[in-house]
């Protein structure tokens, strides 16, 4: 429910002329049996509710605003561009370089090394490759740590009319899971760039292999609109994160014919949204 950093556990006791330390837990024990349950839950609740968060939410300034409401028209039109088909082959390409190696990655038992994995081996050169293979018991050490400008993305590549964030997402066909997809003020930050396109690379593996894979826009209808919002890995001061229902983008792998389908207004007011949390 909750989780304890050292610095929250109080090293001195003034109150009795204690410091936290195992020579004086007999006493220190002693002295908490003094307080009811209830007065240590009120004293809980008071300090909690003192607590003040370290994060903020992202504000935008009025022309971010602008580029953030033309954020799906950009979208819209990088998708039907051919600058679309040369990122899809790029990311295809770079698969299929690796697609053995993605099997074995696929068999990872932890979800969050097994994806960062994969990512890393669909954007890595080969030298890198060779040494997150070579031992697999340590690979999670020799992970790369993405630094896009805006946190946004494992793949940059930038067009003549866009600047394209790719996030590479991993799907196990045959398991359930809802991954995670993106910060929201992070996203909005970056949406609120001039030339910026978001986009998902859905890698969907079975037993034999990678099935299939897809580029898909944020503003995808099937995706925007089964998007769920919590603040489970997000400060409580920040606008929260945005999780995908697995079983949309199981459809989306198994389609013969992916298509982009953005509603650019419907896209908006999902953007306007954001900003009132």
């Amino acid at each position: 429910r909750c989780s304890v950093l050292g610095s929250d556990i109080r090293k001195q006791l003034p109150e009795i002329d204690r410091v936290n330390s195992p020579e004086f837990f007999d006493e220190l024990f002693s002295y908490h049996q003094g307080f009811t349950w209830i007065e240590n839950l009120e004293r809980i609740v008071e300090r909690t509710n003192n607590i003040r968060p370290v994060k903020a939410k992202t504000e935008l300034n009025h022309s971010e605003y602008m580029n953030l409401l033309d954020a799906p028209r950009r979208a819209s039109s990088f998708v039907g561009s051919d600058d679309y088909a040369v990122l899809l082959d790029d990311l295809r390409r770079r698969c299929e370089d690796v697609k053995d190696a993605i099997l074995v990655a696929s068999h990872v038992d932890n979800v969050n090394v097994r994806g960062r994995l994969i990512e890393a081996l669909i954007t890595s050169d080969p030298e890198e490759r060779t040494g997150l293979l070579k031992d697999l018991s340590d690979v999670e050490r020799m992970l790369p740590v993405y630094d896009t400008e805006n946190g946004l993305g494992d793949y940059v590549r930038r067009f003549e009319s866009a600047d394209t964030y790719t996030d590479i997402k991993t799907k196990i066909l045959y398991l359930d899971s809802n991954p995670k997809a993106y910060n929201v003020d992070k996203f909005l930050k970056c949406m609120g760039e001039e030339r910026s396109v978001f986009m998902f690379f859905f890698v969907g593996i079975d037993d034999s292999g990678i099935m299939n894979t897809v580029l898909c826009s944020v503003f995808h209808d099937q995706l925007m609109k089964t998007t769920i919002l919590q603040h489970h890995w997000a400060g409580r001061g920040t606008r929260g994160v945005a999780q995908f229902n697995g079983h949309v983008i199981n459809g989306m792998l198994s389609e013969r014919d992916f298509r982009n389908n953005i509603d650019e207004d419907s896209s908006r007011s999902y953007l306007e949204n954001l900003l009132k949390r």
